[in-house]
């Protein structure tokens, strides 16, 4: 596949930078903004699915996630609301995300945490930062229950996988107080409310559909390769949500063998490393094992 051009790059790569806003610094807004395009509770009367996404329509069942490129989802959702396919169902990761904002948050108001901070990082040497991690690890994950969270999102955002995503949050690469703690440099450890936590918990959590659905064999994932540009993706020019759960994807492709379809304009086509197999080659993980933020 040939790289893009520029015009191409705009609509083929959601920016990291931009494709989403959220918590303190901004950068998760735009998941709390686009929250009702991603939940669906509207009654219309179902007119006929239109032949190109009748493949979508045969595998698609409530409570699957949809990923790919914002625009390619949008106008996928635009066709399948009105067929009542996504009646009462958060079809993407995005809606468990954007839920869970105030949780998120909270060790991040809490005083005494951040005096914990302040105290950690002063006089702070590079030899120490992994000290430092460990610690605002455990201190994050003693102020927040994602078990007693569970129970309460059903209620409020009554989302089919809620136990299922929260349970990552006993695997270590998904759990947020690894992630905040991942985050932290040494050479910027100011502040916990850094872009380098929003970026490193969206990055990882927009993945974790993925690794729930090889978890749970009632979740099935529904990839929209739409304008995403394989060369892209392999050689991570101009990195983008998107295509770091491709690649992590590719990397558990033989855990998520049946749970995971792709699609072009409705119809289902193969995997873009079967489709483009001397490309994907070229993609070299940084280690054998899932890592979610690669």
């Amino acid at each position: 596949m040939n790289p893009v051009n520029n015009t191409q790059q705009s609509t083929s790569v959601k920016c990291i930078s931009e494709g989403n806003t959220l918590f303190p610094s901004g950068k998760m807004q735009n998941f709390i903004t686009n929250y009702s395009n991603n939940v669906n509770n509207v009654r219309t009367n179902k007119p006929s699915m239109p032949i190109a996404w009748q493949d979508f329509e045969e595998n698609y069942h409530k409570g699957d996630l949809i990923y790919g490129l914002m625009g390619p989802r949008t106008h996928c959702t635009s066709i399948l609301r009105p067929c009542g396919m996504l009646k009462n169902s958060a079809y993407t990761i995005d809606a468990y995300i954007a839920a869970m904002e105030n949780q998120i948050c909270k060790p991040l108001r809490d005083h005494k945490y951040i005096k914990t901070f302040k105290r950690l990082e002063r006089n702070a040497t590079e030899e120490k930062i992994d000290a430092i991690r460990q610690s605002l690890s455990r201190k994050y994950n003693s102020l927040v229950s994602f078990d007693k969270t569970v129970a309460q999102q059903y209620k409020i955002n009554p989302y089919h996988h809620w136990k299922t995503f929260l349970s990552l949050e006993r695997n270590t690469k998904f759990n947020t107080g690894n992630i905040l703690a991942k985050s932290i440099y040494y050479t910027d450890c100011d502040s916990p409310l850094n872009d380098n936590f929003i970026t490193e918990y969206l990055k990882t959590k927009c993945k974790s559909g993925l690794q729930m659905a090889m978890m749970d064999d009632k979740i099935k994932i529904h990839f929209l390769l739409d304008d995403i540009s394989d060369t892209w993706v392999v050689y991570k020019y101009l990195e983008s949500y998107t295509s770091s759960e491709l690649r992590f994807a590719f990397r558990n492709r033989t855990a998520l063998t049946g749970k995971i379809f792709f699609y072009n304009k409705g119809r289902q086509v193969a995997p873009p490393w079967e489709q483009n197999s001397t490309l994907w080659e070229e993609y070299h993980p940084k280690s054998s094992e899932s890592n979610p933020s690669a």
